[in-house]
């Protein structure tokens, strides 16, 4: 008797059990009906990876479900997404198969967005959304002739963009859309804000000329600045600049300097560029030499000017030497020497009229 009793407590205390662990399975499962495509990247670059896309009804157009396009997520791939329609019930409606569906990958500061399309829900569990492509619907500001210490940056890859630790940075902005203008500037270096502010002046007229004096050292090195322009219809242009902070100890020549066009033309108008990267400003001499080891050419520099400044310096030579006679065809070899009479630098050009 007392097995049978115990037997049957047994049962009771499993099925209670059961049923507890059956309930709160269904308390925490969640229906699932999968909306997913695909947004391509714009035409000129502009990734779709991480921006948002949603779903919504025109039953209820306050009611979306919001997720990430990429590898963050759900779908995890890159330019896919996935949403899960189910979440979009709301006061006014009740998913149901058979509905119309609105995607769109919103529009965003930078002015791109991808979409709308629209889907016809089935009962498959999950729904394919034509592809999409991102695209820009705005003016965003232009930033351009973006100088440091009056030096401008060059985009190029392999160029060193060498500045001092506290520049002296200016900038053009303009916004072309009609009735636009730039309402503030942003800059940041390595993810950190050095600047963000506007000027009154600047809603007068669609293109401004901007000018800001770093208040404290940057880290030598390499460093990421960015700069943001905003404009009054709330989109924003963005340049990404990688510099080289140097400044610091005696003046050093990074990298191999140029010269060119070589061979060039003097007796045909043409002048070399003798180009070369210090890393600070220096009271230098540039001498040109020809094939026996006599000094053609003479130029001395001083610091900050070009030819002794940090950064970028581009030297002319129209093929006259320091007597006044064009030289003839040939070899010729330059050096750079350092007021110190430290040797910094060799290279050759050629003549060939």
């Amino acid at each position: 008797m007392r097995r049978i009793i115990r037997y049957i407590l047994i049962c009771l205390i499993l099925a209670l059990a059961f049923a507890s662990s059956a309930s709160a399975a269904l308390k925490y499962f969640k229906a699932q009906h999968w909306i997913t495509g695909t947004v391509n990247d714009s035409g000129d670059g502009q990734p779709a990876d991480g921006r948002e896309v949603r779903i919504s009804s025109h039953l209820d157009p306050s009611t979306y479900e919001a997720g990430v396009i990429g590898p963050t997520g759900p779908a995890a791939q890159a330019n896919k997404y996935m949403l899960n329609a189910f979440n979009l019930e709301s006061a006014v409606f009740t998913w149901e198969a058979g509905m119309t569906l609105e995607v769109v990958s919103p529009l965003e500061p930078d002015t791109y967005a991808a979409g709308p399309v629209t889907v016809e829900t089935t009962d498959a569990g999950f729904d394919l959304v034509e592809v999409m492509t991102l695209e820009s619907l705005g003016s965003a500001p232009g930033i351009y002739n973006v100088r440091f210490d009056g030096v401008l940056y060059n985009p190029y890859p392999g160029v060193p963009n060498i500045i001092q630790p506290r520049p002296k940075l200016t900038l053009n902005a303009t916004v072309e859309e009609t009735g636009g203008f730039v309402t503030s500037i942003e800059v940041t270096v390595d993810g950190e804000g050095m600047f963000a502010g506007s000027s009154e002046s600047w809603y007068l007229t669609s293109e401004i000329t901007f000018e800001y004096d770093f208040t404290q050292d940057m880290v030598a090195g390499e460093r990421a600045i960015r700069l943001k322009a905003w404009s009054n219809f709330d989109t924003y242009g963005q340049r990404d600049l990688i510099v080289e902070v140097r400044g610091k100890g005696d003046a050093e020549i990074i990298g191999q300097p140029i010269a060119y066009p070589s061979p060039f033309r003097p007796l045909h108008g043409d002048r070399a560029i003798i180009a070369y990267n210090l890393t600070n400003n220096a009271s230098t001499t540039l001498y040109i030499y020809d094939i026996s080891g006599q000094i053609v050419l003479t130029k001395k520099f001083n610091p900050g000017e070009n030819g002794g400044r940090l950064g970028y310096n581009g030297v002319e030579w129209d093929g006259v030497t320091d007597f006044g006679f064009t030289v003839p065809n040939g070899m010729y070899v330059f050096m750079v020497i350092s007021d110190r009479n430290r040797h910094l630098a060799t290279g050759k050009l050629v003549v060939l009229d």
